[in-house]
């Protein structure tokens, strides 16, 4: 299930870098018509490939994130004894960190990175999430190898006690 999970992951992360370049590469994002002209008066259309592409990429990131989402919190409380008073205790805060952390990305991304996309440019805003998903997806594929999943009756040495 770790497997399947790092796979799709990596789909997520293929689909943020495909969306990163067709707003970053001119070949691939729609010309400009320049400053001061209106979208109306605006003549120049992207291409049936440019706009493909950036279908293509939502398709990517909708598919590594419908993989992604549903999972990876029951992973994380598989982690965690049901039959361990303590760790009953711990799996509950699991799942108010990973609340609290999944709610802070949002409010993040609809303040800071709606900002930098309309002050900056949409390429620097997607690089910014493009290279943070990077990091993010460096650090599960480290972690992956003290995650266990739990089976009833085995010991669970190596996985660090909160």
């Amino acid at each position: 299930m770790f497997f399947v999970a790092t796979y799709v992951h990596n789909g997520y992360f293929d689909g943020m870098i495909l969306l990163t370049l067709s707003v970053s590469l001119p070949s691939l994002s729609p010309p400009s018509c320049g400053p001061g002209v209106k979208e109306e008066d605006c003549n120049l259309k992207a291409t049936p490939f440019q706009v493909g592409f950036f279908y293509f990429a939502l398709y990517v990131i909708a598919f590594g994130n419908g993989g992604t989402k549903p999972n990876i919190s029951s992973m994380g409380a598989d982690q965690f004894d049901n039959f361990e008073p303590r760790e009953r205790v711990q799996k509950a805060s699991f799942f108010n960190w990973w609340m609290r952390s999944v709610f802070t990305g949002v409010l993040f991304a609809n303040t800071v990175m709606m900002y930098i996309q309309d002050n900056v440019g949409w390429d620097v805003g997607y690089g910014i999430q493009t290279v943070g998903l990077g990091l993010a997806l460096l650090a599960w594929e480290a972690l992956l190898s003290t995650v266990i999943r739990r089976k009833q009756g085995v010991p669970t040495q190596g996985w660090p006690k909160w």
